[in-house]
């Protein structure tokens, strides 16, 4: 028995990657590094309250935050997965995007922040390595984020969870997609439960220009479509 021991390690995230929205942003008050499951904000000219939080997650900087000013943002619940596995490459984000809804049972609309990065290189074991054709490959990890409300959330949440598990039906449909897209894949881990995030931006709209409407027919004299307008 070893107590006091590392059972994980996670690299802190580098706040300048976090990158607002809206046209009333002039930064954010995130800190040069982050602590896994902090969290930090647009911050805006006006002095409003951003929409949204970033996240450190998994040493990955993850959700949106806006000060929208004339554009304008839908707000919603996100759960939050990071996976990981070895393999030769990523999928790419369409394809793990459409992997993610198949195994969810959920529409591609609600699989957002799809992402998936190659890591440092790893040896096979000799048998896995036979059945590859090659020696090593890359540690991948990926990760995704659902949009829903509080109660789909709550749904979305034990789901979620059962995604690295081949045995139960979410995590056979997504590993049995994920090995049928790549000639080698390693066993699926989760590297944090899902996290559920309230009050969260789901959709950005930027404000279209007023300027840009043109009238037609000889009578016309201009429109009386203000400067910006909303969505």
């Amino acid at each position: 028995h070893m107590p006091d021991q590392i059972l994980g390690f996670q690299k802190a995230c580098r706040g300048d990657s976090a990158q607002p929205l809206g046209n009333d942003s002039m930064g954010t008050n995130c800190p040069a590094t982050m602590a896994e499951r902090s969290t930090c904000a647009a911050e805006c000219k006006s002095g409003a309250t951003a929409n949204g939080t970033f996240l450190c997650l998994a040493s990955k900087i993850r959700l949106k935050s806006a000060c929208p000013g004339p554009d304008s943002v839908t707000m919603g619940d996100k759960v939050l997965v990071t996976l990981a596995t070895v393999a030769r490459e990523c999928p790419s984000s369409e394809q793990l995007r459409t992997i993610f809804a198949s195994a969810l049972e959920v529409g591609r609309d609600v699989v957002n922040g799809v992402f998936c990065e190659t890591g440092e290189d790893v040896l096979l074991p000799d048998n896995d390595a036979r059945l590859a054709g090659h020696p090593a490959a890359k540690a991948l990890k990926m990760g995704a984020d659902f949009n829903g409300d509080a109660a789909s959330a709550q749904t979305l949440l034990p789901r979620a969870a059962q995604l690295p598990d081949g045995t139960v039906p979410v995590g056979n449909r997504f590993t049995t997609a994920l090995r049928g897209l790549l000639d080698y894949t390693g066993p699926v881990e989760q590297l944090h439960a899902p996290v559920h995030m309230p009050d969260q931006i789901l959709g950005f709209h930027e404000a279209c220009r007023g300027d840009s409407a043109q009238p037609l027919g000889n009578d016309s004299m201009g429109t009386n479509c203000p400067a910006t307008m909303a969505e």
